[in-house]
């Protein structure tokens, strides 16, 4: 079974979100959700064109290769960081997000750092870092230089870190709404 999900807002109080399951044997099933939107409540439309919605904030995967720090100045200059995680489901969006642009699990820059201190992770948007989804005997900080996080790398689901910031790679920004 699949299922495809769509957005619209067709009242400025009202979001509607449908899913569409396809089921075996040619079966689909039609679910429909209103959401009140109340004064202040942001939605998919309040995002700039290119960037996606998600629970609260906009993001956008960046497809140019740079190092770490040059990923996190090209999200400030759009009002943005790199991408915080706070939930698994905020990780599987921003995972999905990266397969939907470029059709893999392609190794991206998000915002966590120690370069501060050694061990002492942290989002660059000043967030905490209290979700984690480390790999087996990671973090490990080989050879004293692995201070920035990649996900996807190799296509995997748990997150790794770089032997260096220096390492040039695409990333996802985010800015709050």
């Amino acid at each position: 079974s699949s299922a495809a999900t769509q957005t619209l807002l067709l009242h400025p109080l009202l979001l509607w979100t449908s899913d569409i399951y396809h089921l075996n044997l040619g079966i689909s099933i039609l679910y429909l959700k209103c959401s009140i939107l109340f004064e202040g409540t942001n939605t998919p439309l309040d995002c700039p064109a290119g960037w996606t919605w998600y629970n609260g904030r906009c993001f956008v995967f960046v497809k140019d290769l740079k190092r770490w720090i040059m990923a996190e100045n090209t999200c400030l200059s759009m009002d943005g960081n790199l991408a915080s995680m706070h939930s698994m489901d905020q990780y599987n969006f921003i995972r999905e997000l990266i397969y939907n642009e470029t059709g893999k699990h392609t190794s991206t820059w998000v915002g966590a750092h120690d370069s501060a201190q050694e061990g002492v992770w942290m989002w660059s948007d000043g967030s905490k870092f209290v979700f984690k989804v480390w790999g087996e005997n990671e973090p490990n900080n080989i050879r004293g230089m692995e201070h920035c996080l990649q996900i996807n790398h190799n296509g995997i689901y748990y997150w790794r870190y770089t032997t260096s910031c220096a390492k040039k790679l695409p990333f996802i920004c985010a800015r709050p709404l």
